[in-house]
């Protein structure tokens, strides 16, 4: 393993040089996995709740972070990282490979075929602010006491990295972002998928599915599928804008977008064609 500190100097270097959070995720995560010889990962922000907002993946499906997200209560996995503020792997949790594959996280990672876990805490000013979660799949050697090493390093500059987007963020505004990058490593070229997390995992789902289902809705972007399932409970365009953390124009202008893929005029005829359209497939 290529844990050596000219690498992660130039990690550091490479990362702290973005000024959009969504950015730092995109080009910390795939090394971050690269140099722990992780299949999989993730790293997301948390608010004051420990909700997880602004999320991005690498190598797995866009629900297993939501279905974490269902876990964030009794997941010892956060607590012990949150308390001690050091990464925290399987045999740390489990006594035994048994215990970890009948326990919550064990089960979730098998339904995504993944064994092994690695959660890091991402510290600012003595709190956890973010996570980032790392992967192996079945039949990998479990994460030891090295890739832990590794881990704590490079989330030291991924943190120093996000508070400075974050303050640069909060002076200029939230930048934009791609919610799917190709971010370049240095031995391989890895697809990054970057969301703004809501409370409804069918969010997710339609994200996961909308590449095999047929029909209009599959043309949807991810923030559209977004704002047309935010649409479908009720909410109003100020109330999504609030919701998703965007401006009441950029609202509108996706549920333009929305209603023309979906051959809609209004709210009402674009949940009624998402019914039909859900139905049929």
């Amino acid at each position: 393993m290529d844990d050596s500190w000219p690498a992660i100097a130039r990690f550091a270097e490479f990362v702290c040089g973005t000024l959009g959070s969504a950015q730092v995720q995109q080009r910390a995560l795939p090394e971050v996995a690269r140099l722990t010889r992780s299949e999989a990962g993730a790293v997301y922000l948390l608010d004051r709740h420990n909700r997880r907002t602004l999320a991005s993946s690498i190598g797995e499906p866009p629900t297993l972070v939501y279905e974490f997200d269902e876990l964030r209560d009794p997941c010892e996995y956060l607590r012990r990282a949150m308390s001690t503020q050091y990464s925290v792997h399987d045999a740390m949790i489990h006594r035994t490979a048994d215990d970890h594959h009948r326990s919550p996280v064990g089960q979730v990672l098998t339904r995504n075929g993944f064994e092994h876990c690695l959660a890091v805490p991402l510290i600012r000013n003595g709190r956890t602010f973010g996570m980032i979660t790392l992967s192996r799949r079945s039949g990998r050697p479990a994460f030891g006491a090295p890739e832990q090493q590794v881990a704590d390093k490079m989330a030291r500059f991924v943190s120093v990295a996000l508070a400075n987007a974050t303050v640069y963020e909060a002076a200029a505004g939230p930048a934009g972002f791609q919610e799917t990058v190709a971010q370049k490593t240095a031995s391989s070229v890895v697809e990054v998928r970057t969301t703004r997390l809501s409370e409804n995992v069918s969010v997710a789902l339609q994200t996961q599915e909308r590449s095999k289902k047929p029909g209009l809705e599959a043309s949807l972007t991810a923030r559209e599928a977004e704002v047309l399932d935010l649409v479908s409970r009720g909410l109003a365009n100020l109330e999504i804008a609030a919701e998703l953390g965007i401006a009441l124009n950029t609202v509108k202008q996706h549920l333009k977008h929305v209603y023309h893929k979906l051959g809609a005029r209004s709210r009402l005829d674009a949940m009624r064609t998402t019914e039909r359209l859900a139905q049929t497939g």
